[in-house]
């Protein structure tokens, strides 16, 4: 019985949450709703539209979580950049962050202070858009590397930019 209650009221309190989500949304955009729930769907399926973004969510919550499929072109970065990685310094691992305005090979690459490749990252055309890539203080051969100072680049064909990480073992 406590477990029942216990989801009941997890139930309760992620539906006061999609509730409150929803309802911003739709205060801050053109939203439209389109109910399919007589389509036979298992999942008891809604469709949310509203500017610049398409969401199929999962009302019922004991089915799947909930799924979000976004329109690529929405809210892409209109520069360049690499973020400052987090946690600085680091331990074990740190993420990188970076953007990209339009698809370009990118490489992002750690160096040591004699400027020697550490580890490469990515080195690959990307499509635009926001991403993250874990480092874990490796280098190219899976090989820990020592405490110290590094040096993060990226590098696409019309940006550069370095930053400092500080390993700390």
């Amino acid at each position: 019985m406590e477990h029942y209650q216990l989801e009941s009221e997890a139930q309760y309190i992620a539906g006061r949450i999609f509730d409150g989500v929803l309802n911003t949304l739709k205060k801050q955009h053109n939203f439209f709703e389109s109910h399919h729930a007589d389509t036979g769907d298992p999942y008891g399926l809604h469709t949310y539209i509203w500017t610049g973004l398409v969401a199929r969510m999962l009302i019922d919550l004991e089915s799947p979580p909930v799924a979000i499929e976004l329109d690529k072109t929405s809210n892409l970065p209109k520069r360049f950049d690499l973020l400052q990685n987090y946690p600085n310094p680091f331990n074990s691992q740190t993420i990188i962050r970076f953007r990209l305005a339009k698809s370009e090979r990118v490489t992002i690459k750690i160096y040591n202070l004699l400027g020697e490749t550490v580890n490469t990252l990515i080195d690959e055309n990307m499509e635009a858009g926001r991403f993250r890539v874990v480092w874990e203080g490796k280098d190219n051969h899976g090989n820990s590397v020592s405490s110290g100072l590094y040096f993060l680049q990226m590098t696409a064909r019309s940006f550069q930019k370095t930053r400092k990480l500080i390993l700390i073992r």
